[in-house]
């Protein structure tokens, strides 16, 4: 998104809010650019997972940003329920263990309901290509920055504080 780091700072703090699971990565499920996003998407979908997705490939603030946010200093970083859930090495370790799919619904549990959870893993056949899924670019995400924008650019000009 457009503007200063607080605003991408804000940006990351809240999208993970957006979606019941977001994949913050390095390219997109369709053309990953590092092996380890590459490892993590092709693990969400075998289960046949439906995710949204954050490509922070070439916006080193944004990078920086969700790093301070989420507390990890590597991408991909894997946010589910409204918090981080774990980077490559958590998702691929829960897939060795077979334990992948339980731990994620375990994870929206108490944040979604059980038809709308299960509705989230769908078989791999019939899975949407990840072009049609939203992306950090989708409409809703970019009113959302210019939201923070402007609560921003008011604290700045001495409006309102954030509390």
């Amino acid at each position: 998104p457009p503007g200063g780091y607080a605003v991408k700072l804000a940006f990351a703090q809240s999208i993970a809010s957006k979606a019941p699971v977001v994949l913050v990565m390095k390219g997109s499920p369709d053309s990953p650019a590092c092996s380890f996003s590459a490892a993590v998407v092709e693990s969400l979908q075998k289960l046949g997972l439906r995710f949204e997705h954050c490509d922070v490939t070439h916006d080193s603030e944004m990078q920086a940003a969700f790093k301070e946010a989420m507390a990890l200093p590597t991408f991909p970083m894997l946010l589910v329920a409204g918090g981080l859930w774990g980077g490559s090495d958590i998702v691929l370790e829960e897939q060795r263990q077979g334990s992948l799919r339980a731990s994620l619904e375990e994870a929206l549990q108490g944040h979604l309901g059980e038809e709308q959870i299960a509705a989230l893993f769908v078989p791999h056949d019939t899975q949407p290509s990840s072009s049609s899924s939203a992306t950090c670019h989708s409409k809703h995400l970019r009113r959302l920055v210019r939201m923070v924008a402007f609560v921003a650019l008011k604290v700045r000009r001495g409006g309102d504080t954030l509390s």
